[in-house]
């Protein structure tokens, strides 16, 4: 059961770590398209 609920953790971790990974870059990419407009 603890190395299930381990596992499961890593699993949802390395998730939201991609998650933040992918919207850091997104408003990266925004926050340069909107310095090359102005």
């Amino acid at each position: 059961m603890m190395d299930g609920t381990l596992l499961l953790e890593c699993c949802l971790g390395s998730l939201s770590l991609y998650h933040l990974k992918i919207v850091f870059e997104t408003s990266h990419m925004l926050f340069f398209y909107k310095n090359a407009i102005v």
